[in-house]
């Protein structure tokens, strides 16, 4: 594998981490409180790193909540429509 292939595993690997910092703060603090220099502080991590990967705080927030309904969504698919 290439520098290309481990910039992208880097990128991927920040962008998880930021949003793992998030949910953490999300879970203990208001989220409306919290702001991108605690997610990024959190994330150990630059500020202007986390804006590379999401625009604003709610862009992360509904990454998140995007990320957590695809397995719902998912298993509800493959759920039998006859059974309760």
């Amino acid at each position: 594998m290439g520098i290309k292939e481990r910039k992208a595993r880097e990128f991927q690997r920040r962008e998880k981490d930021i949003l793992n910092a998030a949910i953490h703060l999300f879970t203990n603090l208001d989220w409306q409180t919290v702001t991108i220099e605690q997610i990024a502080e959190q994330a150990e991590i630059g500020k202007g790193t986390t804006y590379k990967h999401f625009k604003t705080k709610d862009e992360i927030y509904v990454r998140i909540m995007i990320n957590n309904a695809n397995p719902m969504i998912e298993k509800w698919k493959k759920m039998d429509k006859n059974s309760d």
